[in-house]
């Protein structure tokens, strides 16, 4: 039986704390990397120029409703159509068995508030935000793209679509942020697994 002694005790704290550092400098660096790759790329409805495509990433639906995160995205997305920055919305998500479908869910939200049918792509081969990029990139003859998401996910997508394509014509608007408990501490914990494989994905895809 493992016991609890002053001598574990600094173990322990030793482990930890390593643990800590290895945790910030990885979301430190991570995000210098991405920023400064990725930081021409951030525009707002105001300044980004027309691109071929709005693409709006899924991130989870409850009782075939979008999240309040998904319903700002594709709020987002709506808008940029509505003013003519985009000629059509992609939509990239999840699927599995007959029950969970984020495209279908997007699709339905989109042509209730009169977006044609005819101007929505569909993408239900995006299991992670690598394969979705590389879907939007590779699978639709497409020329330029806006990424839509909210930040913290928009600069890991955008990184990860410059170093599939270089020359694909890619920037990204921010989609609204939701507030929620422990919004911060979830958003870094899950991000610092997320860059790491982005980075992997990207090495992996170009071996």
């Amino acid at each position: 039986m493992f016991n609890i002694n002053k001598k574990n005790i600094k173990i322990i704290f030793k482990i930890s704390l390593s643990l800590i550092i290895f945790f910030i400098l990885t979301l430190f660096l991570t995000t210098l990397l991405f920023v400064f790759t990725t930081n021409n790329n951030l525009k707002n409805i105001n300044t980004v120029t027309n691109k071929d495509v709005a693409v709006v990433f899924g991130c989870g639906i409850n009782d075939n409703k979008p999240t309040p995160m998904l319903k700002a995205r594709i709020d987002k997305a709506i808008e940029l159509y509505k003013n003519k920055k985009v000629k059509k919305i992609l939509l990239t998500g999840y699927k599995h068995g007959k029950f969970y479908d984020e495209v279908e869910v997007m699709k339905n939200y989109c042509l209730k508030n009169n977006i044609p049918k005819s101007n929505i792509l569909e993408d239900k081969n995006g299991d992670n935000t690598f394969l979705s990029v590389k879907n939007v990139v590779k699978n639709f003859n497409l020329n330029s793209a806006i990424l839509v998401t909210q930040k913290w996910h928009l600069i890991r997508a955008l990184y990860i679509c410059k170093n599939i394509d270089k020359n694909f014509d890619v920037v990204g608007v921010k989609a609204n942020n939701v507030p929620y408990k422990f919004a911060m501490l979830h958003m870094n914990l899950r991000e610092i697994p997320a860059r790491i494989k982005a980075i992997y994905d990207i090495l992996r895809y170009h071996k």
